[in-house]
């Protein structure tokens, strides 16, 4: 049985999300307006969004994003200037991490396992 999970982010403002997303490299799938809902995607990983008004819920959410390297998809980051970007750091668990905030207060928490 195979299986995936696609994460359901909350938005404060769903044309702001899409746009931050794709600042961040991630293409819009799907948008559906009378839903309030959007789908983006990027090198296998969908992120559904869902609009709120309830900040408190968009700031209290967040996913993980495993890579193959999480060194270089900061600098890519880093050198598009997305505002909210922590440094990667190595952690207890054998992870290189960083994060990310996205307009609506999401934690996006980026990975991959640490070398050497």
């Amino acid at each position: 049985m195979a299986m995936w999970a696609a994460p359901a982010l909350p938005s404060l403002d769903l044309d702001v999300s899409i746009l931050f997303y794709q600042a961040l490299g991630f293409t819009l799938a799907a948008r559906y307006d009378t839903e309030n809902y959007a789908i983006v995607y990027r090198d296998g990983a969908e992120l559904h969004l869902w609009l709120t008004q309830d900040r408190h819920v968009a700031e209290n959410s967040g996913c993980y994003l495993h890579v193959d390297d999480a060194d270089v998809l900061w600098r890519e980051w880093r050198n598009r200037d997305i505002p909210r970007l922590s440094m990667p750091e190595d952690k207890a668990w054998g992870q290189r991490e960083f994060h990310v905030l996205d307009p609506s207060g999401n934690l996006i928490r980026v990975g991959s396992a640490r070398t050497g």
